[in-house]
């Protein structure tokens, strides 16, 4: 877990450490919102098999399952690009105090 926080730019504490981390989706805050989304993903998916099964015969069985399957892929990636997923890390250290002396010398 260590590499996967230095590369989001991440950095923890030498005295702290992962209290919890989430994954959420900034562009779906209402129940409708995730029912678009799904039927959304559902109807891609209904469609892109509908149009792989109609392909003729010249392209073998196993490529057409292949290439369908890589654009559901794309379809699932572009689909959570548009959900907006957001990582939340919280991370529980502790910093030392620091005191301030403010000396006013004016008059």
């Amino acid at each position: 877990m260590d590499w996967f926080l230095r590369l989001l730019g991440i950095r923890e504490s030498f005295d702290g450490s992962i209290d919890r981390w989430r994954i959420h989706f900034a562009n779906l805050q209402s129940p409708f919102a995730y029912l678009v989304f799904i039927l959304a993903a559902l109807a891609g998916g209904y469609a892109i098999w509908w149009f792989y099964r109609r392909e003729p015969d010249y392209c073998p069985l196993e490529r057409r399952r292949i290439m369908a399957g890589l654009r559901m892929g794309g379809l699932l990636v572009l689909l959570t690009i548009l959900a907006g997923p957001v990582l939340e890390v919280f991370m529980r250290g502790y910093v030392k105090g620091k005191v301030v002396f403010l000396i006013d010398a004016s008059k």
